[in-house]
């Protein structure tokens, strides 16, 4: 008999262990979806008022920005934005040569 009751409280205990892990699972789960959603938002949102200033930006008559003007202007935003430097290799110029004749 006390074996049985043994065993039975065993089974009760990681009954609730179950339990408690199963909760612990759906909630963290949870929070990572919502943490998602907002970051996902936050993405949406940025990139539209991005889209909504670059429209202003190169509507603007009195800007008279050319489309490299606009495109360095876009780049020089980009590069400022980022958290890790950006390293570019650009090959020399051309050199030159004299002929003498």
């Amino acid at each position: 008999m006390l074996k049985i009751i043994q065993a039975n409280t065993s089974l009760q205990t990681a009954i609730i262990q179950a339990r408690i892990t199963l909760d612990r699972a759906h909630v963290d789960s949870e929070i990572t979806r919502m943490r998602a959603q907002v970051e996902a938002e936050a993405i949406v949102f940025q990139y539209k008022t991005e889209g909504e200033l670059y429209k202003l930006i190169s509507s603007t008559a009195w800007l008279n920005l050319t489309d490299d003007y606009f495109i360095n202007y876009v780049a020089i935003r980009s590069m400022s934005s980022l958290k890790n430097p950006v390293y570019v290799a650009l090959t020399g110029p051309a050199k030159t040569s004299y002929v003498i004749p």
